[in-house]
């Protein structure tokens, strides 16, 4: 109680967790899958460690596959280091993200150099439950290879955790950092505004964009594809 008690003044996602209190931090991860008319659309509910794995076997699954859509409405996050290899799947070179904490020349850069990355017009689908490493790569994305990103504000949480655990089962979750975008933006109480803002359906200006819950909404996909389509058609 005293370390519930005592990070609950550090900041808003450093806290203490009881040794009875459910995690919900170990939900599995999933990764859905579906192809139509050339859009391979790739649905990631939380990073967890086998996650770029499970993406790149989709890809192979589809080679004939024309453009992505990837679908992070309603990520919570989950493994920054998953989150990082997944980008590494998109970005041949370049930043992916940084990392900073308090101490004097902290800085951390995280870097893509790999040759066999795919080169497919992508589309990022974002919401207000979209946090963390899901905007860290939302963000790599759409700075280095200029993915389109539809929906509406993100989460904004742009720090890391890391977790101790206590011999009473307790555990610690201690913001220890805070990551920035490729061009060095932060994140942190920000979050991504999306290149295309969609409220009850309807596409309303930047200026406008606020948060909402857009999980599980078809308009959101058809409007991500009816871009891509126009996209692949503008290349021919």
């Amino acid at each position: 109680r005293i370390f519930f008690s005592s990070v609950d003044a550090l900041d808003d996602h450093s806290r203490y967790y009881f040794a009875e209190e459910p995690d919900q931090e170990t939900e599995s991860e999933q990764v859905a899958i579906n192809f139509n008319q050339g859009i391979l659309y790739i649905k990631i509910k939380v990073f967890g460690l086998h996650t770029p794995v499970m993406i790149k076997n989709a890809l192979n699954r589809y080679p004939n596959a024309k453009a992505i859509i990837l679908d992070l409405r309603g990520n919570p996050g989950g493994q920054l280091n998953a989150a990082i290899e997944t980008a590494k799947i998109f970005i041949d070179d370049g930043i992916i993200t940084s990392t900073k904490s308090r101490a004097p020349d902290s800085a951390k850069y995280y870097v893509s150099n790999d040759s066999q990355n795919i080169n497919l017009p992508v589309a990022v689908l974002i919401d207000k439950d979209t946090a963390s490493s899901a905007e860290m790569l939302t963000a790599a994305l759409k700075e280095q290879i200029q993915a389109i990103v539809v929906g509406t504000l993100s989460y904004g949480k742009g720090t890391i955790q890391d977790t101790y655990i206590f011999d009473n089962g307790g555990r610690l979750a201690l913001t220890t950092a805070e990551f920035f975008t490729p061009s060095g933006k932060p994140i942190e109480k920000i979050g991504i505004v999306p290149d295309h803002c969609i409220l009850n359906d309807q596409v309303v200006p930047n200026d406008k964009c606020k948060s909402q819950r857009r999980e599980g909404r078809d308009f959101d996909i058809e409007f991500a594809g009816n871009i891509l389509n126009q996209h692949l058609g503008d290349q021919n």
